[in-house]
């Protein structure tokens, strides 16, 4: 089967596969980042001392790594032209919602 890694902890993960099902995974010293694209095996594993089994995934091989994409800048004076307000009401709204950023019309703000 083949899944994305979407949740990663220091000894368990989760992979997504089909539509919204989640498996987890041992994540064992293995050099799996978020966002991974991985080939498994479900393999029914048992809880020691016990009975009781759960499915758990054993990763095979990673398929493809996660490559970030690189982040958009826009100016300030750029944002205040598109939105037709001053540079200074976009520095109070973000001032406001916790963004501390300069006055200047060359700084650099990005989505968030």
């Amino acid at each position: 089967m083949e899944g994305k890694i979407v949740k990663i902890s220091d000894y368990l993960g989760f992979i997504e596969y089909d539509i919204n099902k989640r498996i987890l995974f041992n994540v064992e010293d293995s050099d799996i980042k978020l966002g991974d694209i991985v080939e498994f095996d479900i393999v029914l594993t048992e809880i020691n001392n016990s009975e009781s089994t759960y499915n758990q995934a054993k990763i095979n091989k990673v398929i493809s790594k996660y490559q970030p994409v690189d982040i958009k800048y826009l100016r300030l004076s750029k944002a205040a032209r598109q939105l037709n307000i001053g540079i200074s009401t976009i520095t109070n709204i973000l001032f406001q919602n916790g963004f501390d950023i300069s006055n200047n019309p060359n700084t650099k703000i990005t989505d968030e």
